[in-house]
């Protein structure tokens, strides 16, 4: 009902709201997911619509306009914590398989979004060429750390 008056244009205002339904549909998922405790599934696809609809309600309603071109690391990091979340709620023998990827995921996002958003000024080209190394003894760690807590 509301849908068709809002179409109408006998409720003006309404455009912006369109991001509640993906909330209201994280809500239900994270519901059906944490408290009825059915399909593991479930927490990774709520949690991924709860924030992508929260990103979106704020980006239509409080934001200024800005572009895909320099927001999209936000993408991932709604994606990296919908993983950490969906790893918190598997069984612990899986459990670091999916959150230390989440959180890695989200610690990157994070990197490029400072770089997408002109807040460090190097380019991330050079910045990755100079540190190349140390980037590979960071991945080497988390894997040795993932395999020996596997192993407990």
């Amino acid at each position: 009902m509301i849908l068709l008056l809002w179409n109408l244009g006998l409720i003006p205002g309404l455009e912006s709201l369109w991001p509640l339904l993906l909330i209201i549909a994280g809500v239900g998922f994270l519901y059906e997911g944490f408290v009825r405790r059915r399909r593991d599934a479930y927490v990774f696809i709520g949690m991924f619509a709860l924030l992508l609809g929260l990103f979106f309600l704020l980006a239509e309603t409080l934001l200024s306009p800005v572009t895909i071109s320099s927001i999209w690391p936000v993408f991932m990091t709604i994606t990296g914590l919908s993983l950490f979340a969906y790893g918190v709620r598997r069984p612990w023998g899986s459990r670091m398989s999916f959150t230390v990827p989440g959180v890695a995921i989200v610690i990157i996002s994070l990197v490029f979004l400072l770089f997408s958003l002109g807040i460090v000024d190097r380019s991330f080209a050079r910045l990755v060429a100079l540190y190349w190394p140390s980037l590979l003894i960071i991945a080497g760690l988390v894997l040795l750390g993932i395999h020996v807590t596997r192993r407990e």
